[in-house]
């Protein structure tokens, strides 16, 4: 990554965000897509995956309150 893409990535985490780390594991592969995938979007690894997680959630909550189709 170049000094330009790094110092156009967001400084801060959104308000409310700090001092609540969750650590989680990844394997080297995980780790590889997750740091590609916030070198294309321009953001902290930190920051992209608190995306996916709110990605996930969202979908998450989409499947519990979708009607059950038989």
């Amino acid at each position: 990554m170049s000094n330009t893409q790094a110092s156009q990535r967001p400084r801060r985490a959104p308000s409310g965000c700090r001092g609540n780390p969750v650590w989680m594991n990844l394997t080297p592969t995980e780790r590889a897509e997750l740091e590609a995938i916030a070198d294309t979007e321009m953001r902290t690894l930190s920051a992209q995956a608190r995306m996916f997680y709110l990605r996930g959630l969202e979908a998450i909550k989409a499947e519990k309150t979708a009607p059950i189709s038989h």
